[in-house]
Order: C-alpha cells, then sequence, then structure tokens
C-alpha cells in the first residue's frame, strides 16, 4: 500500500533545461577518445555540432515533441538532494536512501509545455590548463508556469507527509533543472 499525494510545482524562477539537445554528442564525444588506426584521421566536427554541443534542452513527450517535459526521475533526484541536506533536521537517518526506496513520482513523463526562450551565459571552470571559459545555451520555461504530478510513499516509510513537505520547501531555495546555484528552477509547491 501507499500513501498518495496528488503535487502541483509553480515555478518562481526560469527553469533551464538539461538534456544535450544534440543526440549524437555523446556518440561523437566516445569517437573521439577511440584509438585510430591512421593518426591523420579525425573525427570532423562542424560549427553546427559546436553549437550544440553546448546547447540544452528538456525531453520530449514521446507524442508530441513540441512539449518539453520532466522525467521523474529529475523530481525524485530533487527529494533525494533534498533528503540529503535536510536529514539532520528531520532527524531520519540516511534519508536519501530512504527516498531512494520508499518514495516514487508519476507520470514517468511531466509535461511543461512548450519551451518558452533561450539563455546564453558563460560557464567558467578550472582545468589542469588553467581557468577556462565558454559560452552554454540553455531551452527556458518561464516562471509561473506549473507542473502536475503524483508523488507515492510506501506505507510504514519514516518518509510521511510532514517530511515530503520539508523537502518541498526546500525547492524555493534549491530548485530544479541546471544552474540552480544561479537560483534558477526555484519553486513553490501544492500538496494534497
Amino acid at each position: 500500500m501507499f500513501a498518495k499525494f496528488n503535487l502541483r510545482l509553480t515555478f518562481t524562477e526560469p527553469l533551464l533545461g538539461t538534456v544535450a539537445s544534440d543526440q549524437e554528442v555523446y556518440k561523437r564525444f566516445i569517437a573521439t577518445k577511440a584509438p585510430v588506426e591512421d593518426p591523420d584521421e579525425t573525427v570532423a566536427v562542424t560549427q553546427d555540432d559546436r553549437e550544440r554541443a553546448g546547447w540544452t534542452t528538456f525531453y520530449r513527450l514521446l507524442d508530441n515533441n513540441e512539449i518539453a517535459c520532466l522525467m521523474d526521475y529529475q523530481v525524485k533526484g530533487f527529494l533525494k538532494e533534498a533528503g540529503n541536506v535536510l536529514k539532520e533536521n528531520v532527524k531520519i537517518k540516511a534519508l536519501r536512501s530512504k527516498i531512494e526506496s520508499d518514495v516514487f513520482v508519476f507520470p514517468r513523463r511531466i509535461p511543461l509545455g512548450p519551451i518558452d526562450a533561450v539563455i546564453e551565459r558563460p560557464l567558467r571552470a578550472m582545468t589542469m590548463q588553467g581557468p577556462r571559459v565558454s559560452v552554454v545555451r540553455s531551452d527556458v520555461i518561464n516562471p509561473g508556469r506549473s507542473v502536475e504530478l503524483r508523488v507515492e510513499i510506501r506505507e510504514g516509510s519514516l518518509v510521511k507527509e510532514p517530511v515530503l513537505r520539508q523537502l518541498l520547501d526546500y525547492g524555493a531555495y534549491a530548485g530544479l533543472g541546471q544552474w540552480r546555484s544561479g537560483s534558477y528552477g526555484r519553486f513553490t509547491y501544492e500538496l494534497g
């Protein structure tokens, strides 16, 4: 048996996509790491490839490629991260593990609607060769958009409704999606 909760998330800050827009980027990356018999042979990368390689988007509904969606595991991942951060506050040891085994999110694909905009920003990193800056681009869902989903918690779990509410309260600070440290993806919620 499971306790079932209807959950509505309303984004208060823009939500950025997390999925590479170029589905071939992984294949090309692996190809560049493969040994080649001819040292003069290289993998051709076009300007369009470079542009799309740094562009993140959203998953899409299977029956409508125009509708962006969140995946269930992205919401569950948020709950697990919140559980890891808040475990001392809620006084449950190994809270992240309990969320992993006892909390389930439905549906698999959570419709967001159409993409609203694109944002470009610098991405800074410290590498072995020193500081590096690149420009990345992400598809955006604007604030005010809401999604509806269902959270089910296994009966007998230490994760109860008050704990779930504390985890979701953290979303007003931590957010979902990419560039959360920049305050993106923050949300409020209604739980019923």
